[in-house]
């Protein structure tokens, strides 16, 4: 990719504000469409592993886990499928599919997955 030179704007910037990026993942039952989470979304998940003195629990994990797949599962229109109500169910899945989902999810967080930044080489 040749090197840009010119710098992105605060309206270019400001204008990323709430951009989604969906994919679709394959999985033994089917297709499961993934969002991004936007703002402050994956750091309020990441709260759920702790208690409220702040120390982390393992146990609480599986429910931040259970928590993410809420937020970023979704249905073609773009709206999430789950709610809080079905967190003690997902924590319930089968491994295998909340660790290829939680793979899925950790890779579209990456920047490169919003095609906006240039690969140094």
């Amino acid at each position: 990719m040749a090197e840009t030179t010119q710098f992105a704007t605060r309206e270019q910037l400001l204008a990323l504000a709430g951009t989604r990026q969906f994919k679709e993942v394959d999985t033994e039952i089917g297709k499961v469409r993934l969002r991004t989470l936007i703002g402050t979304e994956s750091f309020e998940i990441d709260n759920y592993a702790f208690d409220s003195n702040g120390k982390y629990e393992r146990a609480r994990e599986r429910y931040a886990r259970a928590k993410r797949i809420v937020e970023t599962v979704v249905n073609e229109k773009g709206q999430p499928i789950f709610t809080d109500l079905d967190l003690e169910a997902i924590s319930k899945w089968p491994e295998p599919l909340t660790n290829a989902l939680a793979v899925e999810i950790v890779n579209m967080a990456k920047p490169e997955s919003l095609g906006l930044f240039a690969k140094n080489e």
